[in-house]
């Protein structure tokens, strides 16, 4: 069988994995927001930050939209669109590269 019909397992991996980051990440800042309503224990903005940073930054700037949390911070307003739009970027090449090793290996 060929390989392009086949399952590009590493490709599947990634996409659930990034899925799941951001529908956590999504998450995260809701509860920070509940946390910050009543005074009570934040999520760190470098954990914010690290989430972003490693995949999630569609998440949390969906949550910032959804929840109007951070939406007054300079480095959440510029920063979190510019890890978004790094986190495509990468995540694209991951996608695209780990079909071609799968080509390469099966070819």
């Amino acid at each position: 069988m060929h390989p392009v019909n086949q399952l590009n397992l590493p490709g599947t991996v990634l996409i659930i994995f990034f899925i799941a980051l951001n529908i956590y990440s999504f998450f995260i800042v809701y509860f920070d927001k509940k946390k910050a309503i009543y005074h009570r224990w934040r999520v760190s903005e470098r954990k914010l930050f690290l989430l972003a940073l490693a995949g999630g930054a569609i998440g949390i700037f969906l949550g910032m939209k959804a929840f109007r949390h951070k939406t007054k911070h300079f480095l959440f307003t510029h920063g979190i669109p510019l890890l978004m739009m790094l986190n495509i970027v990468i995540f694209y090449l991951l996608i695209i590269n780990s079909f071609n090793i799968l080509l390469f290996l099966f070819s």
